[in-house]
């Protein structure tokens, strides 16, 4: 095998080099040399026309020839920096075999305004208002009734208050019920209710539950409707009276509404009223004396003032022995509670007195009384009680305290209104053999006497 031949072999065994492009020249290429062989896509790593430290705004630089951005890199969801924000995807819920985040099923789905399904009475945000109906003229029995008749058991303004702050009260005609509401109530009890009466007036005045207007406007309503308070309180007029004053008094009306209405009352019953009040405004000091024109009655006034009441009606009635008049004075000071310390006084008086007048006269008062159940039983047991723990003391001065008692006990049993079996109860255990003057004493004696010498220590009967 020549030369030659081998050369030829190596030749066609070598691949035929391409043509070298002369000044961009390509048309001695064929068509295969011609294919444009093109790169991957790789938008990562292609950073604002960034290569090989060649920057350009528009694109990049590569052989000399400016590149264009694709557009694609706009819409890509890979992130340009090459790390993205290093924030996992959906919170850390998603993932495969995962119902979100602990909780998420509590936050709700989030509502789209733009969703054809949405319903804005039953997904749209609920805000709710509280209203509140007003409170109407016929309703006042049914709710602030109850109310004040519960504030003459506490006697606390201040709950009273709250309680109705808590209704609506725009309708002035309901204010205006509310004071005649109040008075018509004070009308029906005594002295100690009519005096929280008024102070309940001047603390809803004072708290601006009630007017200046609306108090004037129920005080004229009332005084339209009189003659029909007249049947049940005849002493309603006064009462009334007694209510302008002191509202004057309190500044909840000013002074001219009493001249003012006194001009134009229509009738005589009104005048009457109004004249009433204007006599209080006009006396000496007569403001100052209004603060007590109720008196201060029932649970209101101290003990030692009480005490002194009963032991001056006590006095009094040995003096004129008038039981009507003592049965009115003791009604007026509104203690039933305290009906024994009458009881006690009476004792205490009877032992004092030592006399057989002031026994009877005391013995007929405490009858009458219990007779009109003015006394009760256990107020009578009571007073005793206390007199007979007292007679030790009261023996010092009265030696003979012992003896009166027993004297004073056994005219009340002969009277009727304390039975034998409530004397047996009283600390002293008085036996009554027989009922009259023989009685035998079990406890008490009013002092050991013994006969002098040569009796053996006998007690002499």
């Amino acid at each position: 095998m020549s030369s030659d031949s081998i050369e030829d072999i190596i030749a066609q065994l070598e691949p035929e080099k391409p043509p070298v492009e002369v000044n961009g020249d390509a048309s001695e290429l064929s068509d295969v040399q011609k294919r444009v062989i093109r790169k991957a896509k790789r938008p990562s790593q292609m950073k604002n026309g960034e290569l090989n430290g060649n920057v350009k705004p528009n694109g990049s630089v590569k052989n000399g020839q400016q590149r264009e951005r694709p557009s694609y890199i706009s819409k890509s969801r890979r992130p340009r920096n090459g790390k993205g924000s290093r924030i996992p995807k959906k919170g850390g819920g998603g993932g495969k075999h995962t119902w979100g985040n602990p909780g998420c099923e509590l936050m709700g789905a989030a509502v789209d305004r733009h969703d054809p399904n949405y319903d804005s009475d039953s997904q749209d945000e609920i805000v709710y208002e509280s209203t509140q109906p007003r409170l109407t003229v016929d309703e006042l029995d049914q709710y602030v009734e109850p109310i004040i008749k519960e504030y003459f058991e506490h006697g606390d303004t201040v709950e009273v208050v709250y309680d109705l702050e808590g209704f609506n009260l725009e309708d002035d005609a309901v204010r205006k019920a509310i004071l005649i509401l109040v008075v018509r109530l004070a009308l029906e009890r005594h002295s100690m209710h009519r005096e929280m009466s008024s102070q309940l007036l001047a603390d809803l005045h004072s708290h601006q539950v009630l007017s200046s207007q609306d108090i004037a406007q129920g005080f004229l309503s009332l005084l339209e409707d009189v003659n029909d308070l007249l049947l049940d309180t005849p002493e309603a007029l006064q009462v009334i009276g007694n209510f302008i004053a002191r509202a004057v008094a309190d500044d909840c009306i000013p002074v001219e509404f009493v001249a003012t209405m006194s001009s134009q009352a229509t009738t005589k019953e009104a005048s009457e009223a109004l004249q009433r009040a204007e006599y209080l405004l006009a006396a000496n000091h007569g403001w100052i004396k209004l603060d007590n024109v109720w008196g201060t009655g029932g649970g209101i006034r101290p003990v030692k003032v009480l005490v002194n009441k009963m032991q001056m009606l006590l006095k009094e009635y040995l003096d004129s022995f008038d039981i009507q008049e003592a049965m009115r004075c003791l009604k007026e000071l509104e203690v039933p509670h305290f009906h024994h310390e009458l009881v006690y006084e009476a004792v205490i008086m009877v032992i004092e007195d030592s006399s057989d007048q002031a026994a009877a006269n005391m013995v007929k008062l405490l009858k009458f009384m219990c007779d009109a159940v003015l006394i009760t039983v256990d107020q009578l047991e009571r007073g005793f009680d206390r007199a007979i723990q007292a007679l030790p003391e009261l023996s010092v001065d009265v030696p003979n305290t012992f003896l009166l008692t027993e004297r004073f006990v056994l005219l009340c049993t002969d009277a009727g209104f304390m039975s034998t079996s409530l004397a047996d109860k009283l600390p002293g255990k008085y036996a009554l053999t027989t009922r009259g003057l023989c009685a035998q004493r079990c406890l008490f004696r009013g002092r050991k006497r013994f006969v002098s010498e040569g009796d053996g220590g006998l007690i002499k009967s």
